[in-house]
């Protein structure tokens, strides 16, 4: 419609589907729009004029940069833009990886900025309709191919569009009609092959995806979109090609880009924009330029120690990695393990009588007392055999349930997991070829053990005395028709940030994100830690993970209350109300920290790096923290989001807090990403989305059995 109004609106605009930017005021117009032979009335408006020092619209700049990115032939996918040209075929795997970038105009204290970042789409090779059929001769009927192909995302083959596939209409096939524009019907193997030169071979033996869409319009809220499988390529990889060592690490060769190649491309894109000519044209007319990557200045937060047994201080070196400190040393706080069952098919005995050898040297070593445990031989490999024989014997004082898999099986696992969080006791499952490995393998096992029963492999340096620190993520429940939301909440109990009172919140609402519970599970993780410690914590700090920037405000204005009224509920006897702060945590972030070195040459940045200025945003106190350090590819770092503070806690403080608190999770004996607390969070939302379904018992509240 606007293009046929360039005598009115000039041909330099931009246009979203509701905002209109122009380059010059043209007041208030009516214009009478002429489409397929219906006239339109249209009324423009002038809703403000910038000043030419004042900084644009965000959507006016992601509109301008959307257009050059689209003038250097780049397809957009999603939020992403990706040249098929240049893509890398990975023919072992049937993969291809298209090459691109993300970009988003954000504001910063220093202004304006864009925000870019190296990205990759992997699109396999085989269609849906491929996937579908492999499916069905693997035994699959109709309800298990759905739940399999229901949520994937697809690629178009003849105009590269993705969707996300809602549903399967399986009586319909590309034979059927549909009404056209000017009511005619035709079918979809016409349509195809008239618009798009596509040829459907197997058109009366395949179904439609379907892919509900959502509209502006308020007569027809919702569309449906039917999709021929065979003209769409599946994406992503499957979690069996996730598990796959030698996949991941073909794709990897293309997708982990190291810091100096990573500046490299920043900068090909930057210079193709400012010398591409329509695109150097399209930025003239609005007065507009792209500069390169902003050089900051950066901090370094201490290095911190860890605490081992006898309060011995173990430095955690350059690249916080201290997985060789039990050599000479032992776990900080043991517990002993006097009473737990292993379980394993009597074929397998010879492996596992080895690996319990191994694993009381390796207890040993640590320091965690480890007794004999009760044997289950299995005559088979059966789970409601094993079930039937290990549900009279789970109860107290049974410590830990050990069970040995010898191969992956179905859903077995979440069965299992299910009926031994219904014994309410702690359990591991290992696989055969695990317990087969060498002698670090089995370390790692008997630390997690340890840590499943309370045990405390380390402990950081006392930082902030009589704190509570809370970890929340949220996770989607993965079982048919379940759609739920699943919260993982886990609050410290003690003065060293390693024990823990964890619940999880299943909201029923699809997709829900905000906790609307949280006053109520605050008010009982404060009654467990006044019930350990004798008094209410002086602060909270709630590390809310899982939030992006377009719920800030939401969470700001819901969860913070609901932390301030458990607050509020605590009886006047027990002391003063402690003090909140409410941290979000975003570790799914495309701001990339590039250290710069004197001979001009690109490398990660070291553990504990700091940016707190001119990349951070106007009106909020945030920052940004390298917290680990990688072998492959470009660090990522967490972007930490203050939206609620009323402690006196400095801004150095909490700083050396979270990168601390990054040192405390027990599956890894080095730094991770996040705080453990939210790691720790994760691990029990996706526990119980994935596998269990439901909540746990009581007794499982104050043990890590998630991890």
């Amino acid at each position: 419609m606007l293009a046929q109004q360039t005598a009115t609106i000039g041909t330099t605009f931009a246009f979203d589907g509701k905002m209109l930017f122009l380059n010059k005021n043209i007041g208030n117009q009516v214009l009478t729009v002429d489409v397929g032979g219906v006239s339109y009335r249209v009324e423009i408006v002038l809703t403000k004029n910038i000043a030419p020092n004042e900084p644009p619209p965000l959507q006016f700049c992601n509109l301008l940069f959307r257009k050059l990115l689209r003038i250097l032939k780049l397809e957009p996918i999603g939020r992403q833009y990706f040249n098929p040209r240049l893509a890398v075929n990975v023919p072992a795997h049937g993969l291809q990886i298209w090459p691109g970038y993300f970009t988003s105009i954000i504001p910063t204290d220093r202004g304006t900025a864009l925000n870019a970042d190296v990205a990759h789409k992997i699109i396999r090779t085989q269609s849906v309709w491929e996937y579908m059929d492999y499916l069905w001769q693997s035994g699959l009927d109709e309800r298990q191919i759905e739940a399999e192909v229901v949520g994937q995302s697809v690629l178009t083959k003849y105009n590269n569009r993705n969707y996300r596939v809602d549903g399967i209409d399986w009586d319909k096939t590309p034979n059927n009609t549909f009404p056209t524009a000017d009511g005619d019907e035709v079918s979809f193997v016409e349509y195809y092959t008239s618009q798009y030169k596509q040829k459907i071979l197997f058109a009366s033996k395949q179904p439609l995806l379907v892919v509900r869409r959502k509209t502006k319009s308020k007569e027809k809220p919702e569309e449906i979109i039917y999709l021929v499988p065979e003209l769409c390529l599946m994406t992503g990889l499957t979690d069996e090609m996730k598990s796959n060592f030698t996949l991941m690490n073909d794709v990897a060769v293309h997708t982990r880009v190291a810091p100096a190649q990573r500046v490299k491309e920043w900068n090909q894109l930057i210079n193709q924009v400012k010398n591409e000519p329509e695109a150097k044209k399209a930025l003239t007319e609005w007065n507009a330029e792209v500069q390169g990557a902003a050089e900051i200045k950066a901090s370094v937060v201490p290095r911190q120690p860890i605490i081992l047994a006898q309060g011995r201080k173990v430095d955690s070196g350059p690249r916080c990695d201290w997985s060789g400190a039990y050599r000479d040393n032992k776990i900080a706080a043991n517990v002993d393990l006097k009473y737990w069952i292993i379980a394993y098919p009597g074929k397998i005995a010879p492996e596992v009588e080895n690996f319990l050898a191994n694993l009381q040297k390796i207890s040993s070593q640590l320091g965690f007392n480890v007794a004999a445990p009760k044997q289950i031989v299995l005559d088979s490999d059966n789970t409601n055999a094993f079930l039937s024989k290990i549900t009279p014997l789970a109860k107290p004082p049974l410590q830990l349930i050990f069970y040995v898999l010898p191969g992956t099986k179905g859903d077995r696992y979440a069965i299992l997991k299910t009926a031994f969080s219904d014994m309410r006791v702690p359990s591991q499952c290992v696989l055969l070829k695990t317990i087969k490995k060498n002698l670090s393998v089995v370390s790692k096992i008997a630390q997690q053990m340890c840590a499943k029963i309370n045990g405390k492999l380390w402990k950081p340096e006392a930082r902030l005395a009589n704190t509570m620190i809370v970890g929340m993520d949220v996770c989607h429940d993965t079982a048919p028709g379940g759609r739920k939301s699943v919260v993982g909440f886990c609050a410290t109990m003690d003065e060293s940030f390693t024990e823990y009172y964890s619940r999880e919140i299943i909201q029923n609402a699809s997709k829900k994100e905000i906790v609307e519970t949280l006053d109520v599970v605050l008010s009982e993780a404060l009654k467990e830690y006044y019930k350990k410690r004798k008094t209410i914590p002086t602060n909270i700090i709630i590390l809310r993970d899982g939030v992006g920037d377009g719920m800030l405000d939401a969470v700001h204005k819901l969860e913070v209350q609901k932390c301030r009224e458990a607050i509020q509920a605590i009886p006047s006897e027990l002391g003063l109300p402690p003090k909140l702060s409410f941290v979000v945590v975003k570790k799914r972030i495309h701001t990339r920290l590039i250290l710069k070195k004197s001979d001009n040459t690109y490398d990660n940045p070291p553990p504990g790096t700091l940016v707190d200025t001119d990349v951070t945003t106007p009106n909020w106190y945030d920052f940004f923290l390298v917290s680990q350090s990688v072998n492959q590819g470009t660090v990522n770092p967490t972007h930490y989001h203050v939206i609620y503070d009323e402690t006196s806690i400095s801004s150095s403080q909490l700083q050396m807090l979270m990168f601390q608190l990054c040192h405390l999770y027990y599956n890894w004996a080095g730094t991770i990403r996040v705080p453990a607390p939210c790691q720790y969070a994760h691990k029990l939302a996706f526990q119980i989305g994935s596998f269990i379904h439901k909540r746990v018992p009581e007794e499982l509240h104050h043990c890590l059995h998630y991890l």
